[in-house]
């Protein structure tokens, strides 16, 4: 065994080593960030009609939650009252 082989093959690795740590970590913030975009761009329309036609209502806090956990449902529900039944009394933003 020659010890500058060793060497060097000690180097090649804490390299590879901390080449594949920073890798990992940008891959994890990208990822990590574009789920936080998903999420905000998902719940956010919901929450914003959730809490305009339900303004004054006793149970205003329990349809935000619900609006927040369940917002393409959600979502769904106001599209069919709104504009596919048209009931008149649903939300007049």
């Amino acid at each position: 065994m020659n010890p500058s082989k060793i060497d060097r093959f000690k180097e090649e690795l804490s390299v590879n080593n901390s080449k594949s740590y920073e890798e990992s970590v940008f891959n994890n913030v990208v990822t990590f960030s574009l789920l936080v975009f998903l999420i905000v761009i998902s719940v956010v329309p919901a929450l914003v009609i959730a809490i305009s036609c339900n303004r004054g209502v006793l149970r205003t806090g329990l349809v935000v939650l619900v609006a927040f956990f369940f917002s393409d449902l959600y979502l769904c529900n106001y599209v069919i009252r709104k504009y596919l039944l048209k009931e008149p009394a649903y939300c007049k933003l």
